[in-house]
């Protein structure tokens, strides 16, 4: 279950917060002290911090919103959660241009973190993200794509030129070239890329982390 800290000097006032960011009734929340330190005179200087954790299920969702509409609630509040609890600072974007894609877009100085060697880390978190939101009523259709800093363009860019150096390289030796594993939406991304060009063609080979793209001259008839 997602959590989140809260810093104050009242625990009744943090937990009032707690609900009304989160968007649940203070009766859902369950509240952990971290810490509590007592003031000097009359009470000043008094410090308490919690941790709030809660059900996505419980989430306040208005009565007229539609399955969008609180499918973006789950996965934002989720994702905001998460990496509060990690202690990231993040800033959370997020657009579904009318369609069944909602498109979150992350600011961070953590982003190197947040994207991880390859992407590996991103991809982890929108996987998770997906899996969370999949449990909204009526989300069936929905899908969110996670990205940071422009991170997927300059990625497809940089798998695209891969693709296109690589081919060349095949059609002037005449031997095929694997390239390193990859994720389906990278793998998909070198497929496209030379999917018109008529001297190779490419193939998946492999099994789940280790699934790789070829790319072989073609044979023609």
């Amino acid at each position: 279950m997602p959590s989140r800290e809260y810093e104050g000097k009242s625990e009744k006032d943090l937990i009032s917060a707690a609900a009304k960011e989160i968007g649940i009734s203070e009766d859902k929340l369950r509240v952990e002290i971290l810490e509590k330190s007592k003031g000097g005179f009359l009470g000043l200087g008094e410090k308490i911090r919690i941790r709030v954790t809660y059900d996505l299920a419980d989430l306040d969702v208005a009565p007229d919103s539609s399955a969008l509409e609180a499918y973006e609630k789950v996965t934002v509040d989720f994702l905001a959660g998460m990496f509060d609890t990690m202690g990231f600072d993040v800033d959370i974007e997020v657009d579904n241009n009318g369609t069944d894609r909602v498109f979150i877009e992350l600011f961070s100085p953590d982003s190197a973190m947040i994207i991880g060697k390859r992407g590996k880390t991103l991809e982890s978190i929108q996987m998770l993200v997906n899996t969370v939101g999949a449990r909204v009523p009526g989300s069936a259709s929905y899908k969110c794509v996670i990205d940071i800093e422009n991170y997927r363009q300059k990625r497809e860019s940089t798998l695209t030129d891969l693709a296109l150096r690589v081919a060349q390289e095949v059609i002037r030796s005449g031997k095929p070239k694997t390239l390193e594993p990859m994720n389906p939406f990278e793998r998909r991304l070198i497929h496209v890329a030379l999917q018109n060009e008529t001297s190779v063609e490419t193939r998946s080979e492999g099994e789940g982390v280790h699934r790789k793209v070829r790319i072989l001259p073609r044979k023609h008839q």
